[in-house]
């Protein structure tokens, strides 16, 4: 059991990194698009890890890394490979895996990025929302699967590299004031369809902070990315779990159908 003293330590070390991070406030412009955020147009989701210490160098980016990123890591919505782009580029702070959309290298549609520190940082453009007109459908089941996936992968991160905790996870969506869900399992409505979307979203941005003491096990990582979908359906007062499907083969659990990597 951490002390409070000792806790309120690390917080304030969290505070300062995500200040610049820019996620501190769901009400900056901004929000959530500092550091290598600023490099996906249209910037739809992000998961920010901290370690213990975000002001320490605890991976080297040498051989023995680049190889380790590069190689098969299990996907656990379906035991296939998990694909995070193509591109693999180094920052002064993060190694950053993503796919470009366009010839320059500052440019992406999504990342998965390890920190010098041992975070992890993701971030989602049109795969995790779309702007349509003056607002943007997020896309639930795929952000749910990104996710789950994105916290799995820093869990053999966690344990190779030998991270630290404890942890603090943040989630954020942006721009969600007005805007609706889409995406959802088999035998709910679709966007476009009679109740799919009762209510818009009231609030600018979302932001769900976390904190651990010990990185969750595989089992609990679902659990953690499941919760992270109810609180999405909760920011939209929804009660319901569209992540999962409602009838079918699939019936109650996560529906890997209407899921895709990209």
């Amino acid at each position: 059991m951490i002390d409070p003293l000792t806790r309120e330590a690390y917080r304030a070390r969290w505070h300062r990194a995500r200040e610049r991070l820019i996620l501190l406030n769901i009400q900056q412009e901004a929000f959530a698009t500092g550091g290598v955020g600023q490099y996906v147009p249209q910037l739809a989701v992000r998961l920010v890890i901290l370690p213990g210490d975000p002001d320490s160098k605890r991976i080297e980016f040498n051989d023995e890394f680049w190889s380790w990123l590069e190689s098969e890591h299990e996907n656990p919505l379906h035991g296939r490979v998990n694909i995070w782009g193509h591109t693999v580029i180094p920052t002064t702070s993060v190694a950053v895996v993503c796919q470009q959309v366009s010839d320059g290298p500052w440019k992406w549609g999504s990342y998965l990025a390890l920190y010098r520190h041992g975070g992890l940082d993701m971030g989602l453009g049109h795969g995790g929302g779309k702007s349509m007109g003056q607002k943007r459908l997020f896309r639930l089941v795929h952000i749910v699967g990104r996710l789950w996936s994105a916290l799995h992968f820093y869990g053999h991160a966690v344990s190779h590299f030998h991270i630290d905790g404890p942890w603090e996870c943040s989630v954020a969506l942006l721009q969600t004031q007005g805007g609706s869900l889409a995406n959802f399992g088999a035998g709910w409505a679709q966007y476009g369809e009679p109740y799919a979307n009762p209510t818009p979203c009231p609030e600018p941005n979302l932001w769900l902070r976390r904190e651990f003491d010990e990185w969750p096990q595989p089992d609990d990582i679902r659990d953690l990315a499941f919760n992270i979908g109810g609180w999405i359906e909760d920011s939209w007062g929804m009660r319901c779990r569209r992540f999962l499907a409602r009838n079918g083969p699939l019936a109650g659990q996560f529906d890997t159908s209407c899921y895709r990597s990209f």
